[in-house]
């Protein structure tokens, strides 16, 4: 398949939502990574949760946050 559009376009078909659903709930979803990873952050500070296990959580909240941020940015140099 060709560009971003393109691949927006099939998966919205596939799962039957709009383009425009599917992109207006990154911003949402964003919010909620991040919002993830502050309270992660305060459960492994302030308790005696495995803080190991934590950063493994942080870790995964972050990468997924990252990934959220990067196809926000994609999707807004594509209008």
């Amino acid at each position: 398949m060709g560009d971003i559009k393109e691949q927006l376009k099939y998966r919205a078909y596939r799962f039957s939502i709009s383009v425009v659903k599917f992109v207006s709930t990154l911003p949402n979803e964003l919010k909620s990574a991040n919002e993830t990873r502050y309270w992660l952050g305060i459960l492994r500070d302030a308790t005696s949760a495995d803080k190991e296990q934590v950063n493994i959580l942080l870790k995964e909240a972050t990468e997924l946050a990252n990934i959220l941020g990067a196809s926000l940015l994609t999707l807004k140099n594509k209008r």
